[in-house]
């Protein structure tokens, strides 16, 4: 059957049949267009239908050559031209863009690291894609370390108010993390990832992934702590308004904290200081505002879970 968008002038934006041909839609709005005003937002789907640039940057591990790569008409990641740009190469990425502004390549806060032993692999050059799912295989980026060193994405810009929302899609590929105490660090809202003066910090880790999961805060009223295991897939949102901390798990409370605590502008995926992570990570959304209150959580997990089918 022929893939047709116009028809005698006429354009089929949307899933029809027209004289027994079917013609399906591709992308049209994301989670953003619908949960609007979000700091960042970082995946491997297009997020926001104003957003025309692309999805991440890959180095190949070769000739350390870069390629931006974008999405494919569906808002899908697009895998064959990582597969083009790396092949029998593995490949890693560079920068994470931020989907969040309106407009091109670089407009938000893109999540970078300019080390090339320290940067996330999305690209295996004998297997191909790296990916995870529990039902449905979505591109994912590996992080790997070892116990000196670990895989890192990190940016800055989201203020340093007290009230912040996020949503990520992760899994730990290994019962603990690299570096000191072995725990997974998988994202920390930081004043320095090095651990010099970490300021008013936000950390998610784990010491043993099947059955621990904390939300660490120098004011210690905030912390939360919970048995549930983070070795399989799963959506880990958080959220801290001006006087209590939130976390879930596939949408399942993992406990509450109370206290009065500004946040960092900057945050790391996978690293801090002397902890790495050992995991697959898929998507990462920021709000700076209260989306709990604003009963936006369980439509933008909705959103989520239907795209990886958690």
């Amino acid at each position: 059957m022929p893939d047709i968008s116009e028809l005698n002038g006429t354009a089929i934006n949307n899933v029809a049949e027209f004289d027994g041909l079917t013609v399906t839609e591709g992308f049209t709005s994301g989670l953003f267009d619908t949960y609007g005003s979000a700091a960042a937002g970082y995946s491997v789907r297009r997020l926001y239908s104003l957003y025309t640039g692309d999805c991440m940057q890959v180095r190949r591990a070769s000739d350390s050559q870069v390629a931006d790569i974008g999405f494919d008409s569906n808002g899908d990641l697009l895998t064959a031209d990582i597969a083009t740009h790396c092949g029998a190469s593995d490949g890693f990425v560079a920068k994470w863009y931020d989907q969040a502004t309106a407009g091109g390549t670089g407009s938000g806060k893109v999540l970078e690291q300019g080390t090339a032993g320290q940067q996330p692999k999305i690209y295996d050059g004998t297997t191909g894609i790296i990916e995870d799912g529990t039902t449905t295989l979505r591109p994912a980026m590996q992080y790997f370390a070892t116990a000196s060193v670990g895989d890192q994405l990190r940016s800055t810009g989201f203020g340093t108010g007290d009230t912040r929302y996020f949503s990520y899609v992760a899994q730990a590929t290994d019962t603990t993390g690299g570096g000191s105490g072995n725990y997974q660090n998988y994202l920390i809202w930081t004043r320095n990832h090095s651990g010099s003066g970490t300021g008013n910090f936000w950390q998610i880790y784990s010491t043993n992934s099947t059955n621990e999961i904390e939300a660490n805060f120098p004011t210690n009223g905030l912390d939360i702590s919970n048995t549930t295991a983070t070795n399989v897939q799963h959506l880990l949102t958080g959220q801290k308004n001006s006087t209590t901390s939130y976390m879930w798990i596939d949408g399942v409370s993992q406990g509450t904290g109370s206290g009065t605590q500004a946040l960092e502008d900057e945050v790391s995926i996978g690293w801090f200081y002397v902890a790495f992570a050992r995991m697959k990570f898929q998507e990462f959304v920021v709000w700076n505002t209260d989306q709990e209150t604003a009963g936006n959580r369980t439509g933008i997990e909705s959103d989520i879970n239907t795209y990886f089918d958690i």
